[in-house]
């Protein structure tokens, strides 16, 4: 499921659910009541090609013809029928069982077998370590493998080789399946108890309640990644702003300059205008700078002349 729609960031918190170690069945009365005189394998569930029956059923015959010192070893099978079962002597359906005549099976039966590759959790193997019962699960289901692992309750296969494998290690070693039901009793006592389970959920209710808050960290991953400068060979230029004490006194300067007359500019204009250089001995002296009328006519390129012409040569050009 995991795999199948990528909830690995979505996944906080996952719990299973409670189990009760009860009371162990009374499984030699319930081998009286459906006459089961020697060792047997249970399946119990839905009987379906899809959870791994026919399959199942297929690797079984295929043992008891190899091995014929199995002896009277039956394959039981409990629950809904929704396929056709052979018609076999070492093969048992008993039909769709209560509660507790169930747990009976389980615990009477030399192992649990669930041999669908597509378990999230198998109940059933959790109910065969309740009461005892080692599971043989398929390789296929990373759930039941996991199970195996942890509880050291299991043993899996993957192809008829090793599930003859498993058979014959559980056949021939009696105390192998009691060892192994112990160890499942205790892993589910530890995993599964309610008491624990309780403090579980009202922890993750809990921390489900408050609402987390932002980090320094979680802060940086949400703002947008930002762009990196162009790097350019012109240093910036900064202006600097004007200040308002000299916008307010190029204001007035402004003002005052509208107020005066055009008489007492041209004039103001004059005096501002440094005095003239004395002339150089030996040389003449140079004419009087003409009015404003007489500079007014005379063409501008003159006038933005540095070198005035002097009177003498003004009346010999005239001439």
């Amino acid at each position: 499921v995991l795999e199948r729609f990528g909830a690995y960031k979505k996944m906080r918190e996952t719990i299973g659910i409670g189990m009760d170690l009860l009371d162990q069945p009374d499984a030699a009365a319930f081998r009286r009541r459906h006459k089961l005189s020697g060792r047997y394998l249970l399946y119990a569930g839905r009987i379906d090609s899809g959870k791994g029956c026919e399959e199942l059923i297929r690797y079984f015959r295929f043992y008891k013809e190899e091995r014929p010192g199995a002896g009277n070893l039956q394959l039981v099978l409990i629950g809904k029928q929704s396929m056709k079962l052979p018609d076999a002597r070492d093969i048992r359906y008993l039909g769709f069982l209560d509660e507790d005549e169930k747990l009976a099976a389980m615990a009477g039966s030399m192992a649990v077998v669930v041999p669908s590759r597509l378990e999230s959790l198998s109940i059933v193997a959790l109910e065969a370590f309740s009461v005892g019962s080692p599971v043989i699960a398929h390789a296929g289901s990373r759930v039941l493998v996991d199970h195996c692992h942890k509880s050291n309750a299991g043993l899996y296969y993957a192809d008829y080789e090793e599930f003859e494998q498993v058979l014959d290690l559980m056949l021939s070693d009696k105390n192998l399946a009691r060892g192994m039901g112990r160890l499942g009793q205790r892993y589910i006592k530890e995993n599964f108890g309610w008491e624990k389970l309780l403090n579980q959920f009202e922890l993750t209710f809990r921390a489900s309640a408050r609402a987390p808050r932002p980090t320094a960290s979680s802060a940086g991953e949400v703002e947008a990644t930002p762009v990196e400068p162009q790097m350019t060979t012109e240093a910036p230029v900064q202006e600097e702003p004007e200040s308002t004490e000299t916008a307010e006194i190029s204001v007035d300067v402004e003002k005052s300059r509208a107020a005066v007359p055009a008489e007492e500019s041209e004039s103001a204009t004059e005096a501002k205008k440094p005095p003239a250089e004395p002339p150089d001995a030996g040389l003449a002296p140079a004419a009087a700078e003409p009015d404003s009328e007489e500079r007014a006519a005379v063409p501008e390129e003159i006038q933005q002349n540095e070198e005035i012409p002097s009177a003498e040569e003004v009346e010999t050009s005239e001439s």
